[in-house]
């Protein structure tokens, strides 16, 4: 056994580590090595570990998002704190801060006009919304077999405009 020794935690690449491993102690003179893969072996080793490590992670992420899923599927119009985790040109990806799920809020169902920032980490509309800002999120769907959570922001359709009253406090406060 050596002391020292490179390590990946994941699953699929012990295989990875085992070829690592014998090279080093072949290369090193510390014993036999077993059989010598050249490089253009041991690059079509590490390319093909990669995409089944990628493959991994994705089945892993899909399982996950049902398993969440399905055990929110009694809580629908339930309310949820979440945090903005993506933006795209049709909506916000919503992480929900209790259970870790993944849920997406269409834009259209965001009151009022709302257009995406150029940079894609903000929409601007009767209020800003951006990458890391929190969220209360109603959740409205789900789909148990996809994974697929439909939210919406739990705050009033339209926005609260000013009465003359809530004006002239807000001058008074102001002015003091």
């Amino acid at each position: 056994a050596l002391t020292r020794y490179a390590h990946s935690p994941s699953p699929i690449r012990r295989y990875a580590d085992l070829v690592v491993h014998r090279a080093l102690i072949a290369g090193c003179g510390l014993g036999d090595g077993a059989a010598q893969l050249g490089h253009g072996a041991l690059e079509e080793l590490g390319e093909r570990v990669s995409r089944a490590e990628r493959r991994a992670q994705a089945a892993e992420r899909a399982a996950l998002s049902r398993y969440v899923a399905a055990h929110l599927a009694d809580q629908v119009g339930a309310v949820f704190e979440g945090r903005i985790a993506a933006i795209n040109a049709v909506g916000l990806f919503v992480t929900l801060v209790d259970s870790g799920a993944e849920g997406f809020v269409k834009l259209s169902a965001l009151p009022g006009p709302w257009r995406a920032h150029p940079a894609g980490h903000a929409i601007e509309g009767p209020r800003r919304l951006a990458l890391g800002d929190t969220l209360r999120v109603r959740l409205i769907d789900c789909a148990p077999t996809t994974g697929a959570l439909l939210l919406a922001p739990d705050w009033p359709q339209a926005p609260q405009r000013a009465t003359r009253a809530r004006v002239a406090r807000r001058d008074r406060r102001r002015k003091n």
